[in-house]
């Protein structure tokens, strides 16, 4: 269950979790596993292929909710992901893509955003015309447009200045430097 957090803290404890396999049996995947951080704090999940990091962020996201424990997240939180292989509408433009995180952004705003990310002249191209590296750049932007939602104002002044170089640890500098507060 997903109660909303009244500590600030991200905070969740995973008893249980298994999926089952193709004969019938069950597979444990997750279970014992308790993490909380505070605002500002980062972490870094590491283990080889198969040991359940993508299963956890999926349970941290809402988007895997068939296990024994529970997700707290802060109040007002807002999560971003990039998952590993693009995920993507193949029948909506790049922009129209960015646009589904981001529906309240103003023109200026993507426009920063895909500057930043190296985007600007794919905005009207469709993801199967991306490179492999276009396409994690336009997820970037994707998870990048959540933050963007909260007011054209907001963003506006966030990401006033375009950015010539696009890289994406320039995009995570400029958001780990925004207040995440609304």
């Amino acid at each position: 269950m997903y109660p909303a957090g009244a500590s600030g803290r991200l905070e969740l404890r995973i008893k249980h979790k298994s999926y089952r396999t193709a004969t019938g049996g069950r597979l444990h995947v997750l279970g014992g596993l308790s993490i909380a951080l505070a605002k500002g704090e980062v972490a870094a999940l590491v283990g080889p292929s198969g040991c359940g990091k993508t299963t956890l962020l999926r349970i941290i996201m809402g988007l895997d909710r068939d296990f024994e424990g529970v997700v707290s997240l802060p109040a007002g939180c807002r999560l971003g992901v990039v998952f590993q292989e693009p995920r993507l509408l193949p029948w909506r433009t790049v922009e129209e893509n960015v646009q589904l995180t981001a529906p309240q952004a103003s023109a200026a705003a993507l426009s920063t955003l895909f500057a930043t990310l190296g985007l600007t002249e794919h905005r009207l191209h469709y993801p199967g015309e991306l490179s492999l590296g276009q396409a994690r750049r336009l997820l970037a932007a994707q998870s990048a447009g959540r933050f963007l939602r909260r007011s054209a104002r907001e963003a506006d002044a966030a990401l006033e200045t375009p950015r010539p170089a696009c890289n994406r640890l320039e995009a995570k500098r400029h958001l780990r430097n925004r207040d995440p507060t609304p």
